[in-house]
């Protein structure tokens, strides 16, 4: 397997690799930190950049404060780059031969056509949510992918792993989840 370079970039709330175990960190963030975590456990270079409280080295994640993101792009290219909610943040010089916008939020009323050439693909937590995008952008059908928010099992007590399939799960609901 390649190994690949990844970027992933939000302005959200401040975090660091640690923060889902200091404290509550909204579902879109936590699901940011165990994805760019698996990755990493898979041999892949990752780095976040955040709002970033402490900056370093997490479960073999660089996170950096979101300010450096401008002055990174111009001197690296990454294989994917992945911008959290944010899709401006694909915009100024990002070289990557992969840049996706995961989508955490509905897309209606904003100004797409302002940043959709500098997307190769959306990713939507739901069917749900893909579907009530393309009501209102359906030219995006074709660059779109639906891949759930990741959880991360070792949170989840053994004696519920072991005796029963249950998984809870609390979301907003105008995400459809």
């Amino acid at each position: 397997m390649r190994m690949l370079n990844i970027a992933f970039a939000t302005r959200s709330v401040p975090m660091h690799g640690h923060t889902p175990r200091e404290r509550c960190l909204g579902g879109s963030e936590s699901a940011l930190v165990f994805t760019a975590r698996a990755l990493a456990e898979r041999g892949h270079q990752v780095e976040v950049f955040t709002r970033c409280e402490k900056p370093g080295i997490y479960d073999g994640v660089s996170y950096e404060d979101i300010s450096l993101l401008n002055t990174t792009a111009a001197i690296k290219d990454w294989d994917i780059f992945v911008s959290l909610r944010f899709p401006d943040l694909l915009r100024g010089g990002i070289r990557a031969g992969l840049r996706i916008l995961w989508c955490q939020d509905i897309l209606d009323g904003m100004p797409v056509s302002s940043w959709a050439s500098y997307c190769d693909k959306l990713v939507f937590v739901s069917q749900w949510h893909l579907n009530r995008t393309m009501k209102e952008h359906p030219s995006l059908q074709n660059m779109s992918w639906v891949i759930p928010n990741p959880v991360d099992r070792t949170w989840i007590p053994e004696r519920i792993q072991n005796n029963s399939p249950l998984l809870v799960h609390l979301s907003r609901p105008e995400r459809g989840l």
